[in-house]
């Protein structure tokens, strides 16, 4: 993509947005963390293109008596504005990430504008980046510090773009680690909509993602409102900082790289990891986020029980097995052997108190020795109990 004028035949962005733009695409940027620029920017694009404000588009479908033809007009209108854009020499990838902007602008105001299939190309797919595989990705996180544990497990297990990741609260993921910890839950399932383009998406946390993330949220602000926040715990970090820190990941864990390394990469190693496993295509872009079809999206919103087991069956695929998984298991093991222990203890006194009575009644002279004989048992018993404190 050039970096010229042309790549801005209606105007540049700062000449657009005070024109085409209003406190109608304020209200949904709100719901983004960072990248608000660019989003901004696609959105005043599409309406100079259409030369329309957004409250005018909005207003439009406010007032139209049929949703669901404004819904199918509109799909038409962003699959011509797709193919205008690939006139005016931006690339497929560049080019469908604009629809999906403008897509999930009418998602939040209107409703979810509609594609038919095979309308827009296929994501390209890029050249001279760097594929990860598994143990890379596991020795990455055997090298990351605790907040690279978190990043990395828990865009593993999501496999979400970078602005949906980065968008996530720090109190909705507080609460299904709470919980999948509170109930021993190995993993956990929950709904999303994605703020870029609406779509559903049924993701899962992974037991290093619960464990890792349990360390991360104990050493961050607990005001803060984004789950990856900055230094002053007032926004996110922002797509550069996640892209060094994956780079980060990658150098102490001295990976020799074939091409670019980006935060994206990830996900990528997600959906062929799923796919891998033989899961349904639909069910694998239902899990990360992408896009379905609406009929398809709406029986898998039922199917969260048939998405989990699919999910926890793949999981070997992608399992890091780092300190958060040993510490999971570990737990377990100590819990385990402590319960074995008491019963055995329970056992030893009961045969000792039934041999210490017969010997009482052989020679009264041992009467009153099982006192001494249970202050024993107990004091070896606490020196053999393992202690369960993670």
């Amino acid at each position: 993509m050039c970096a010229n004028v042309q790549m801005y035949p209606l105007g540049r962005a700062e000449d657009l947005v005070p024109k085409w733009l209003t406190d109608t695409t304020e209200q949904w940027l709100k719901t983004y963390g960072k990248g608000q620029g660019k989003l901004r920017r696609n959105m005043a694009f599409f309406c100079a293109w259409v030369q329309k404000t957004d409250s005018q588009l909005v207003a439009e479908y406010k007032e139209t008596a049929n949703k669901e033809e404004w819904a199918k007009n509109m799909g038409n209108k962003v699959v011509e504005w797709f193919h205008w854009l690939r006139e005016n020499k931006y690339e497929i990838n560049s080019a469908r990430a604009f629809i999906g902007n403008v897509r999930a602008f009418f998602s939040y105001h209107c409703r979810p504008v509609k594609i038919g299939r095979r309308k827009i190309p296929k994501q390209q797919v890029a050249k001279g980046e760097h594929e990860f595989n598994v143990l890379e990705l596991r020795k990455m996180f055997h090298y990351a510090d605790v907040r690279g544990k978190a990043i990395l497990s828990t865009a593993v297990s999501l496999g979400w773009a970078s602005d949906d990741f980065l968008s996530l609260k720090r109190k909705d993921i507080e609460v299904l680690v709470e919980k999948a910890i509170a109930d021993k839950m190995d993993f956990i399932g929950f709904t999303q909509t994605r703020g870029k383009t609406g779509a559903t998406v049924r993701s899962h946390l992974t037991p290093e993602a619960v464990e890792s993330l349990r360390a991360y949220l104990d050493i961050t602000p607990k005001d803060a409102e984004y789950l990856w926040c900055n230094g002053s715990a007032t926004n996110s970090i922002t797509n550069d900082t996640l892209n060094n820190i994956v780079k980060d990941m990658v150098e102490k864990a001295g990976i020799k790289t074939i091409g670019t390394v980006r935060f994206h990469l990830i996900r990528k190693f997600t959906m062929s990891a799923l796919a891998g496993a033989g899961i349904n295509e639909w069910h694998v872009k239902f899990m990360v986020g992408k896009e379905v079809p609406a009929d398809i999206a709406t029986y898998l919103i039922n199917q969260s029980e048939t998405l989990m087991e699919e999910f926890r069956n793949a999981y070997p695929r992608f399992s890091l097995t780092g300190y958060a998984n040993r510490n999971h298991d570990r737990i377990s093991e100590l819990e385990e052997s402590n319960k074995r222990l008491k019963e055995q203890y329970a056992t030893l006194l009961q045969v000792t108190e039934m041999l210490v009575k017969k010997l009482e009644d052989l020679d009264p002279r041992h009467k009153g020795k099982m006192k001494e004989i249970r202050a024993i048992i107990e004091r070896e018993r606490k020196m053999q109990l393992p202690t369960t404190t993670a």
